[in-house]
């Protein structure tokens, strides 16, 4: 059982990680109308 700051990092790090993983994704191969 992790720690609450052990729970914290991993929950910050899963969430900047997608976002990070989605601003990659945008900047590789952006939509085009």
């Amino acid at each position: 059982m992790p720690t609450p700051s052990q729970e914290a990092t991993i929950r910050f790090g899963c969430f900047f990680g997608t976002l990070l993983a989605m601003a990659v994704w945008e900047f590789l191969a952006p939509r085009r109308p």
